[in-house]
Order: C-alpha cells, then structure tokens, then sequence
C-alpha cells in the first residue's frame, strides 16, 4: 500500500482535502521568548531563531515543503479544507499582551483582525508557494475562538471580527505587495479588506453566490469549479452574545432563516444548471452520528440526522458531505438518500485525501504520511459511481467502507494479542493512561483499527468464548486512544463477560472526561460484585437482585433504549436477564454523556477530570474479561438475551450475534458462521431470544414476526 498516484486520468480533474490542518498558528508567534499562562507557547528564540523574521520565514518554508510535495507527487487543482486550519485563542490576555509589545496599541478587536491576517496570510502564501493558490476553507470551531462560548467570556463578543479576520484572508483576492510586484500570489495586510476584491462572487443561476444580509455573508458561499458545485458553509450559528443556544454556550451547531434559505435556493438552482454534474457540501461539523473521534471536543451539528440542514441536502441531491472537527475519518451512507457523509483528517499532511472527478464519478483515496515524505500509505478508498442512473453505486475499502451507525462499532473478543506495529491506523497514537502499551487487541466491530485497545501487563486466558484477557489491578492496562463512540444521550448497548471474586468497587467501562469534573460520564462497574452505571457522583443505578463476584462467567449490559433518556429508563441486564430490583439515585437525569472522552475497559483513566479513585472509592478491574461488544444502537430483550445464549449454546461472539441481528432486521436470505448456516424463516416460532435445539437444527426468534 506504499505509493503515489501522481496524477488522475486524462478526463478526470482532481483537487486535495485537508481538513483541521491545524499548523496555522505557527505564523502568529510574534514573541521573543517563553511567557506565562494557560495558553504558553515557546517564543522564536527560545525556539533557535534569532529574529523573528527568521522564524517566519522558516515556518512559511516548511509549510512550502510539505504542501510542495504534495503538488509534486499527487498534483490536483485546489485544496479544500473543511475548517480548523489554527489555534484561534487569540482572545487570551496573554496573547494579546505578546501581539500588543509588537504591534502596540491594538484594541481587542484589532489583536484578533491582526491575528487572522497573520495566521491565515501566512498559511495563504505557502499554500500559493507551494502550488495551491486557489484554497476553499470553511469556518471551523477555532476559526472563531475554540469552544466553548459561554456567555460572559472574552471570546463571545469578539466572534463577529472572528469571522471577519478569515473572511479578509481566505475569501478576498491577494493584494500585490508593492515592495514584490512580481509575485502576484503574495497576501499582505489589510486593515480593512476591500470588498471589491471578493472572491467566489458568481451566481449560481440565479441565486446570489452568498447569503446577503446575514451574518454568514462572508462565511458561506456557493462556488461552481467546472463540473462541482462547491457549498461552503458557515453552521456555528450565534445569535447574540448572551443568549446560550447549547452546551457550548451562544454558538450552536446549526442553519436556520434566511442562511436556511439561501442554502435550499442555492442547492434547488444548482438542478437546473446543466454543467453541474456534482454538488459537494462542506462545513466543519459532522451531522450523523457517529463518527471516530480522536483528541477533539466532538463537536456535531446540533440535530444530526432529523436536522432541518440534513434534510435540506436530501432535497437538493447532494452527492457528498464534507466535515472535520473530529481529526478521524467516518464515511456513512444517509438512509433516507445517496448522500455519503465523509467526515475525514488532515492533521498537517498526517492524512491526506485526493479527489478524482469526471461527469458520473468521485473517487477518493485517503493517503497516511508518518513523517517520511517519499512514501505515503493508502488507508482507504471511495468511490460514488453515478453512471448507472438514479442510485449511485458506492464502493470502498480500508478505512473509508461506511460504517453501520446502528452498529456494533466496537467489539474486543480478547481471542488474542498481537504486537501495536501490526495494527495500521491513521492515527498510530498508542498512548494510553499516560503509558506507551506495545500491544494490542483488534477491534472486530465497524469502527475498526482506529479503535484498537492498546494494552500492557494483560495476558490471554481461557475465556467464555475461546479467550479472555486477564487483568491485575492497578497494573494493567486496556484503553483506546480514539474517543468515544458514545456520546450526549444517544442510543447505545454496552455489554461485556466478567469473572472477579473482587469485593472492590471495579471500574469495567470507563468514559469520564478529560474536560473537567462536570461532564457526565457513561461509567460501567462492580461493586463488591452489584453491577452498576454510573453518570457522575450521585446519579446511579445498581442491580440489587443478583452479586455476581463468584468467580465464574456472567454477563452484564447496560442499554439506553431512546434518544434523550432518563437514567430511570436505562436498562441493566445480568446473564441477558432484565434487572428488576434496582435502586436508582438520580433517576430523572436525562443521559448527556460528554462527547468528549476517552474509553478505558477496567482501568482508570490518568486523563480523566473526574478521579474516580478519589471520589468514589474505585479501583481497576481484578479478573477475567471476554468479549466486550458496544453497539450504537438499543439492542432489545431479546437480543441481550441472545447474545448469552449465542455464547453458551453455539460459541457465538457478539460479532456472529450482530450476523445473525442484521439477517433478522433483512428478514430474507442466508448467513454462515463457521459451518453453521442460517436461514430466515417467516413461519419459524420460538421463546424470544433461546437458541432452541431439535435434532439437528436450532430455532433463534428475535422478537420479530418470523425466526432464524
């Protein structure tokens, strides 16, 4: 999979995608040396320079080299970046207090309209240098200040001049430096951009080429590039600077009145323009749920699926939806519609995508650069086919196959370990618990190697179902260095085999947040063998009727069954029975998991905000561990109960359960597990949820209106 691909064939034009590039801040470091603060950064010469000037103009050579090298090897026309091209804390006082001793006297206004010239004229110009001239950039979380936005704070008000600042740099034609007239690529500052020299001015048939008249005229746009319509669009909607819209504070992930319209004008235009052959949408924000994540807020479109914006791309035929935020790659195929949502990376050039175009055809290829800038690795490729009519054909391997959002999305079967070099991510970040692991356990399910759980000091031993990895407390460790997938109050299932005699309170899934003490959790444990789920400290639910620290093999799953649900409504299953005698503390909470947490399978976490050693009494998990599953989705009673009996009956792991799941949502067709074939018979009857045995053949009755 080593390799460049230089150019597309003759009738195919290409460009590049680059989301959350995030290496822009490196040109505004206008200090000399180290200071203090939250947000401390090593100044110039602290960094080996000896003028700032010299620092500049070598970060705008590596910038050249690395964005040269990629015009040389993979050549396209121009890069698309789906927002987070810097660090944007341009609000801090410390920084301001750095960019005021060069640039003295600037108001808070003016740090962050310098600021933005800075970074994004720097990024500009090395881009252009290195053989992009033409970059189409979304406005990402950091380009306006970095979540949160709560009222009150110093970077709520300062949004509007934000948006500006980039608006002045990516979306207004260069202006000739006088001093170098004979490079017409060269981007200098401008107190004011001229509006004259806007870029991206033409209709779309019709239809203004920008929503006039609202706050997003300079951050949203429609663009047609030969055969493509690009829609570019601004969704961090605010309304004021106090009224708080959501979690994040006054922004929100979202598109509403005259933005709303102008979008669905331009998308309905666009049907009746001939030349266009493909309409590409991008924002920042990923809409369906879920997506991998990796070292990020989370940040989604605030109504994912059942969004007015959603469904506004489903009537305008949108052929693809571009999105960033979570430093990972997800492509999903909507269900109601062809549109493919690719949520992808860029991270620097760490992952780099290119984009082959003809009149019925998008083809993709997601390349991984580990540092060594003569060979690239292929994680993956997409290809939307429109040439058979109405259905587009979509094809994929490696890490861009669609996932499942109803999904099993993470499975362990602890079968065996294997060395971290053999794992092929697109992240390659082992560390886990502060800790470099050096071994792993594969995940079976959709979300696939990137989430691997990194392991040390566990072993294989006799599991359930074949193996089980064996833990020591306090120091073993099992946890993924991607976040997530469960997240805010969506559906989930979450189930796992356990053998302890501990009489400790024992952490068995953990997804407490590096954000700080006040964001829930979705935390899984034993105590003195009571199985429990936990949101924080005193929002709980304990299955009473049964203490399972006996020293042999029980199931425990926890499922949240709704959208928005209370703990109440949490259901806790012990060997795939229905836990009636709880005790709940707590139980009207509505489920809002942080949507930014890493998961740890029976350890703590070192970067939690919230210790859960400290404040609860918990340890790590003593004992046996098999075949941890998490399904994106609310599996049924009967289903819960299948996947114990799948395991005691047949040998079944959760990833021949979830086989079987789907062959019973289809209800048509076969299915084989090793030299088991299934078959789904409408007539077919049976206890929900046994595996019943006669002679020969097994009856499986999901619940449904038939059986297996």
């Amino acid at each position: 999979f080593f390799g460049c691909d230089a150019e597309p064939p003759a009738d195919t034009w290409r460009w590049i995608n680059l989301a959350d590039w995030h290496a822009g801040e490196k040109h505004t470091n206008v200090w000399e040396q180290d200071f203090d603060g939250k947000r401390a950064k090593k100044g110039w010469r602290s960094k080996g320079y000896d003028s700032r000037s010299a620092y500049q103009d070598a970060m705008r050579d590596m910038d050249i080299a690395i964005i040269s090298r990629i015009k040389k090897d993979y050549g396209g026309e121009l890069i698309v970046v789906p927002g987070d091209t810097n660090g944007g804390h341009w609000y801090d006082t410390t920084f301001r207090a750095a960019l005021r001793s060069v640039y003295p006297g600037l108001s808070d206004e003016e740090v962050v309209r310098r600021a933005s010239h800075l970074c994004y004229g720097g990024l500009r110009n090395a881009f252009a240098e290195g053989g992009y001239p033409l970059m189409i950039v979304a406005v990402g979380d950091h380009e306006i200040g970095d979540n949160p936005w709560g009222p009150g704070s110093a970077v709520t008000p300062l949004v509007p001049e934000f948006r500006a600042g980039f608006a002045d740099v990516f979306n207004e034609e260069p202006v000739v430096d006088p001093a170098d007239p004979s490079n017409p690529q060269l981007w200098t500052y401008q107190s004011n951009a001229a509006t004259s020299n806007r870029l991206f001015t033409d209709p779309i048939g019709t239809v203004p080429s920008r929503p006039m008249g609202t706050a997003y005229e300079e951050t949203s746009f429609a663009w047609q590039c030969k055969n493509v319509l690009f829609v570019t669009m601004d969704v961090f909607r605010q309304d004021d600077f106090v009224t708080r819209l959501g979690e994040e504070g006054t922004i929100v992930g979202d598109c509403e009145g005259a933005h709303m319209q102008w979008f669905r004008d331009v998308l309905a235009e666009a049907a009746d323009i001939a030349s266009i052959k493909h309409i590409i949408v991008q924002s920042h924000l990923p809409v369906i749920y879920p997506v991998r994540k990796y070292a990020s807020s989370g940040m989604m479109m605030e109504h994912t699926t059942d969004s007015s914006f959603m469904q506004a791309m489903r009537d305008g035929n949108v052929d693809l939806y571009l999105a960033g935020e979570v430093h990972s790659n997800t492509v999903t195929v909507d269900t109601e519609s062809d549109l493919v949502q690719w949520v992808c990376r860029g991270n620097g050039a760490t992952n780099f995508s290119t984009v082959d175009v003809d009149d019925d055809k998008l083809s993709i290829q997601t390349w991984k650069n580990e540092g060594d800038a003569t060979e690239d690795i292929l994680l993956g490729t997409l290809t939307i086919d429109k040439s058979g009519g109405a259905d587009a054909v979509i094809t994929a391997t490696g890490l861009l196959k669609p996932i499942d959002p109803e999904g099993l999305n993470v499975h362990y079967s602890f079968d065996s370990i294997v060395a971290e070099e053999t794992i092929l991510t697109g992240i390659a970040d082992s560390r886990v618990s502060n800790t470099n692991c050096g071994m792993a356990f594969e995940n079976l399910g959709g979300f696939s190697n990137e989430y691997t759980a990194w392991t040390k000091n566990t072993s294989v031993g006799d599991g359930l179902i074949e193996g089980c990895v064996e833990m020591t407390s306090g120091k073993s460790v099992l946890g993924v260095s991607s976040m997530g997938p469960v997240s805010h109050g969506h559906r989930r299932t979450i189930g796992m085999w356990v053998r302890t005699t501990s009489s400790k309170r024992q952490i068995l899934f953990n997804t407490t947040s590096f954000w700080g003490k006040s964001r829930e959790f979705f935390n899984l444990s034993l105590n003195n063998g009571k199985f429990e789920v936990m949101l924080s400290k005193g929002k709980m639910k304990v299955a009473r009727g049964s203490t399972i620290n006996d020293g042999s093999w029980h199931h425990v799953a926890a499922t949240v069954p709704a959208q928005g649900a209370a703990l109440d409504d949490v259901k806790l299953y012990i060997d795939g029975v229905l836990q009636t005698d709880v005790k709940t503390l707590g139980g009207s909470s509505t489920i809002n998991t942080a949507q930014a947490n890493w998961m740890g399978i029976g350890i703590l976490l070192a970067q939690s905000g919230f210790k859960l050693d400290k404040q609860l009494g918990m340890t790590d998990y003593e004992g046996g561990l098999d075949d941890f599953a998490l399904w994106t989705r609310a599996l049924s009673d009967a289903e819960t109960y299948a996947v114990v009996q799948g395991a005691v009956t047949c040998g079944y792991n959760a990833s021949a359960m979830e086989q079987l799941f789907t062959l019973n949502k289809a209800q048509t067709g076969k299915v084989t597990i090793g030299s088991d074939t299934w078959t789904y018979d409408p007539a077919a009857s049976g206890t929900p949820g046994e595996f019943e045995v006669g002679g020969n053949t097994i009856t499986l009755n999901l619940g449904g209106s038939g059986a297996l």
